[in-house]
């Protein structure tokens, strides 16, 4: 066994003194070896240096219409006899350029198009000024990656600093995020809005702890319906994605969310509201929302101005139908409980108010939240 591999090495050494003085058989090589890997597509490459331990290529595109297409200034891979024996790089560099992914069709290119026999292990990769776009049925992103160093064998992110202009998938929408991991695990995050259905947050602060398939904000500041949260976020992607806030309210303005969820027609809110709430999740669905907000002093209004709903709390209520509707015809309140919580695709907002006129217990149901849709 050791035999072979003196002489596979003996091998493989020979090959690189014939390339190293042969720029153009070399070039050809690399060429011909890109075309094989990534089958249909055009290839072009400007420029092959190779040294003992280091291989080089400048201006290097690689294009698959509708799929890919790459366009890199440098990239570099360094490498040594073991490695080679190994099947292993030890660093892949990739410096200047962009990078654009359709991954509507990359699941199929993938399996038909990318011939996984010539890919090998990569022990580190680092980006450097790369502009990153993509697209996909679900959404797509524009990005500017100013480097990263990943180590995929680990699964393990090193460092980070990536800039996201837009980046959109299913229902979530962000604009305008900065993301920094550093040596150690720890980084920033700002991101301008985040966006989910009818629900809008703003001025995204925080500061991130990251372990290899876990990462936690603390604290995380956001503005949210002109009102100010504090809390933290943990994210876990061992095996799916899961996620939990714990967020704590404000100066909440009932107001904005009376435009947020379209209730003008049907409700005339005020007040300003404080409290804590918990979201946790799996993928992109939420599995529990769970809060309660109080209205301190001095209150605001509740006006039911919907007939359909008065009615149907009047037969609720066994009371006629001209009570209910003057009970909540100009209802003012000195203070106020709102518990918030899921069931099922529902969003239930639960309204404890009391006033001059007495106390109002009233449940409003945001039918099949999930799949609200962003105006």
């Amino acid at each position: 066994m050791r035999y072979r591999y003196y002489l596979s090495g003996i091998i493989l050494f020979s090959v690189l003194l014939i390339i190293i003085f042969s720029p153009l058989l070399l070039k050809y090589l690399v060429k011909r070896q890109l075309l094989n890997t990534f089958r249909g597509s055009t290839v072009f490459l400007e420029n092959c240096v190779l040294k003992p331990t280091e291989f080089r290529i400048d201006n290097l595109k690689i294009n698959k219409e509708k799929t890919y297409n790459f366009e890199i200034k440098e990239l570099s891979i360094r490498f040594n006899l073991f490695s080679l024996l190994k099947r292993r790089i030890i660093k892949c560099r990739i410096e200047g350029g962009s990078l654009f992914i359709n991954f509507s069709n990359l699941i199929d290119e993938f399996k038909n198009g990318i011939n996984k026999s010539n890919l090998w292990r990569i022990e580190t990769i680092e980006f450097k000024n790369i502009a990153l776009n993509s697209e996909a049925r679900d959404g797509d992103l524009k990005a500017y990656l100013f480097f990263a160093q990943l180590k995929p064998i680990e699964k393990l992110i090193h460092s980070l600093k990536l800039e996201i202009s837009s980046l959109s998938f299913q229902r979530w929408e962000w604009k305008d995020m900065v993301l920094e991991i550093k040596e150690g695990g720890g980084g920033n995050l700002e991101v301008k809005s985040l966006s989910y259905g009818r629900l809008k947050w703003e001025g995204i602060k925080g500061l991130i702890n990251y372990q290899k398939d876990k990462l936690s904000i603390n604290p995380l500041l956001v503005k949210f319906l002109n009102g100010d949260i504090e809390g933290n976020l943990d994210l876990d992607w061992a095996k799916t994605l899961k996620y939990k806030f714990f967020l704590k309210i404000s100066h909440f303005n009932l107001e904005e969310l009376e435009k947020v969820f379209e209730l003008t027609e049907k409700f005339k809110l005020s007040g300003k509201v404080e409290g804590n709430f918990i979201i946790e999740g799996e993928g992109l669905n939420f599995k529990n929302i769970n809060g309660e907000f109080y209205i301190p002093q001095p209150g605001g209004t509740f006006i039911i101005q919907d007939t359909n709903l008065l009615k149907k709390l009047a037969e609720k209520s066994g009371q006629s139908f001209d009570i209910i509707s003057e009970s909540f015809r100009d209802y003012y309140f000195d203070k106020g409980l709102i518990k918030l919580f899921l069931e099922g695709e529902d969003l239930i907002f639960r309204f404890i108010l009391e006033g001059e006129k007495g106390k109002r217990d009233l449940e409003v149901r945001l039918h099949n939240f999930a799949n609200l849709k962003i105006k």
